[in-house]
């Protein structure tokens, strides 16, 4: 998956902090399904372009010409459990990615 990483330092502590945010694309017809309202999913890349990637300068138009929706007959999707919003409950845990049925999908 596609990320911005950055290392920090707290000017006030000193502490050195690792950051990232996951880079989003359009949403291909199975994640349109799942992220329904706002039509995305994570930026994957397909493993044999990986090292196109890591290019020192590559510019900014091929680096957009590979941030395109992954292929969806090479994913799975399943649903799990809504403990995985719960905010009251630790909700990393095995069971929480276990596949649920859901009459109201059905």
């Amino acid at each position: 998956m596609g990320c911005l990483y950055e290392n920090c330092v707290n000017r006030e502590t000193g502490e050195m902090k690792s950051t990232f945010s996951i880079i989003t694309v359009a949403a291909n017809p199975m994640m349109e399904k799942i992220h329904n309202s706002k039509k995305r999913m994570p930026f994957i890349l397909p493993a044999e372009k990986e090292k196109l990637l890591i290019e020192k300068e590559l510019p900014k138009e091929k680096i957009q010409q590979l941030m395109i929706p992954f292929v969806e007959d090479k994913m799975q999707a399943h649903t799990i459990s809504k403990l995985i919003t719960d905010r009251t409950r630790n909700s990393n845990v095995e069971e929480v990615m276990e596949k649920q049925a859901y009459p109201e999908l059905a």
